[in-house]
């Protein structure tokens, strides 16, 4: 990693320790390279507060006047890590050079807050809740960081760090427990610079603040354990149409209904600005709750519906949200939507009902190695009995692109051409264009049957065999946000 990015607030984390090393290898080239670093005070500007402590001092006075990045990197095998006094005794005297400072120990949380204060350089601030050994969370220090533009906190103290809120570009707040107004305020205080706005909430919010506009925001996360919060918190951060971002949440039996107000987080104020965009849909079934992610453009929302329920409630449900799916069509003026599935879909067949009534024109069925493949592809895109129960209809009808996933060799895909020519003439039949591409993503048996009988039979009704070898490739062009089962902050 270049000297130029140790002082980035977007550098991942892990990247730091990559300077020393990096700085190690150059001086092995030469006695003229070696001789040049070490004279080179930036050289020695990222200062890891766990090397030994006879090493931190060296490299401390080899910084000489530089700005410091502070962050902290145990390595197993390098002995024991430098005493809070220790660290103190010489990192206090050079507090006014710290540019940047990451802690993502808990324990280091009070010390990272004594050490900021007293910078007046600091540009990029993170730091993790303390740690219950660690004592309470000091509230004496006064901040004068008038150059801070990047902070990450997983608490919010009041009003204290309303000061360190001035001026930023860049706020990301994780694992608050309460909304308060003075959170408001500080943005507010910060709405005309603010590029960059990630939030996670676990709890209620019991205020609802007045909405605040953000004439220059590019990027919104809004992550909160009920649906009711996340409106909150949307309908407050006013960002412009070219704002992209993700709002990721639970909906109730009984709070469906927000289900309509979020939806319109997808649909920037101000014009028709993504009327061309295409919507598409991922669905999780592995998890609880389970959840559906729509995309349009540089927006997703994605939303969790706690599907255990079995019995009369359970079908209730299930037709609750699948009305309430099905009302966002008219709203996105009935897109074509691409549907990824994961998962097993077998026993989940109620939750993959909510959405063959979709607009699907591109399917993606994801399988691990130990799913049966042509069990997947039929029950997935198979028949089902209609409402009424008199009749059974081709599930994704308007399917033109069905694309599988599967490392393993163990198959014969001949198995699906009856099925699959079933299908398709059945569905030109009723006028439906039927599929068009069937794809095989990382599927190592592709390489014998590119030209089998296979092919040839799937091409004499209209569906041409395609290959996907990149981990990209079976995205297809997606921007949903993956993963989602982990948090998005």
């Amino acid at each position: 990693m270049g000297l130029d990015r140790i002082h980035d607030h977007d550098t991942p984390y892990e990247a730091l320790n990559t300077h020393p090393v990096e700085r190690a290898r150059l001086r092995c080239v030469s006695r003229l390279w070696n001789s040049f670093i070490i004279d080179s005070p930036n050289f020695w500007s990222s200062i890891n507060i766990y090397a030994p402590h006879a090493e931190l001092i060296e490299f401390l006075e080899r910084a000489g006047d530089s700005a410091l990045c502070v962050y902290h990197q145990w390595a197993c095998g390098s002995g024991k890590p430098p005493t809070r006094n220790q660290i103190e005794s010489v990192l206090v005297p050079r507090q006014g050079q710290i540019r940047t400072l990451r802690f993502l120990n808990p324990g280091l949380c009070n010390l990272g807050l004594s050490l900021v204060a007293g910078s007046k350089i600091l540009r990029t601030l993170e730091l993790v809740r303390p740690s219950p050994a660690s004592g309470l969370l000091i509230n004496d220090c006064r901040f004068e960081n008038p150059l801070l533009r990047h902070m990450s906190l997983e608490f919010w103290r009041l009003p204290q760090d309303m000061v360190l809120a001035l001026n930023l570009e860049s706020l990301v707040l994780r694992d608050l427990d309460y909304l308060d107004l003075s959170l408001f305020r500080a943005l507010s205080s910060c709405s005309e610079s603010l590029r960059r706005f990630h939030i996670r909430f676990n709890g209620h919010s019991f205020v609802e603040p007045d909405a605040i506009s953000f004439p220059r925001l590019e990027e919104l996360r809004i992550q909160a354990l009920y649906g009711g919060t996340a409106k909150i918190i949307m309908n407050a951060v006013i960002g412009p149409p070219s704002m992209s971002g993700i709002i990721k949440t639970i909906v109730g039996p009984s709070d469906l209904d927000l289900v309509d107000d979020l939806s319109s987080f997808l649909l920037p104020t101000g014009g028709n600005a993504l009327d061309a965009t295409t919507t598409t849909v991922e669905l999780e079934l592995d998890q609880i709750p389970t959840w559906f992610e729509y995309t349009r453009g540089k927006r997703s929302l994605q939303l969790g519906f706690n599907c255990g329920y079995e019995g009369a409630a359970a079908q209730m449900y299930f037709k609750l949200i699948q009305a309430k799916l099905r009302a966002l069509n008219p709203l996105y003026q009935d897109p074509v939507t691409s549907l990824i599935v994961l998962g097993y879909v077998r026993w989940r067949m109620n939750l993959l009902d909510i959405t063959s009534c979709c607009n699907v024109h591109k399917l993606v069925i994801r399988l691990s190695p130990f799913d049966g493949l042509a069990e997947q592809v039929e029950t997935t895109i198979g028949e089902h009995a209609t409402n009424d129960g008199d009749s059974f209809e081709w599930r994704f009808a308007g399917l033109r692109h069905l694309i599988l996933t599967w490392s393993t060799s163990c198959f014969d895909p001949t198995h699906l051409v009856p099925y699959i020519e079933r299908r398709q003439l059945e569905l030109q039949a009723m006028g439906y264009p039927g599929l068009e591409e069937l794809t095989f993503a990382h599927c190592d048996f592709f390489d014998g049957i590119e030209d089998s009988d296979f092919v040839d039979k799937l091409g004499r009704i209209g569906i041409a065999v395609t290959e996907i070898k990149d981990d990209d490739g079976c995205r297809c062009d997606f921007h949903s946000f993956r993963s989602l089962d982990r948090n998005i902050i």
